[in-house]
């Protein structure tokens, strides 16, 4: 996922709604413009130079892009 804070660039835009780093990774949660939830996953480090905030607003741009059905039953 790229993150961009350019109000020109592409992407969906979304707010950040919190940072979580664990080990050598970390978890941005997201909300869409739709209210959907949103996740990504990228580097500590990346995480740190981003130096995302709750409230932020960031365009995303997925290099990789995974879909989950939350109605399906299991």
């Amino acid at each position: 996922v790229l993150f961009r804070s350019d109000p020109a660039a592409n992407g969906l835009i979304a707010q950040v709604e919190r940072v979580l780093s664990f080990g050598a990774a970390s978890r941005v949660e997201l909300t869409g413009p739709d209210g959907r939830h949103l996740e990504a996953e990228l580097s500590r480090e990346q995480a740190a130079a981003l130096a995302l905030q709750s409230g932020q607003q960031v365009r995303l741009s997925a290099s990789r892009l995974s879909l989950f059905d939350l109605n399906k039953a299991a």
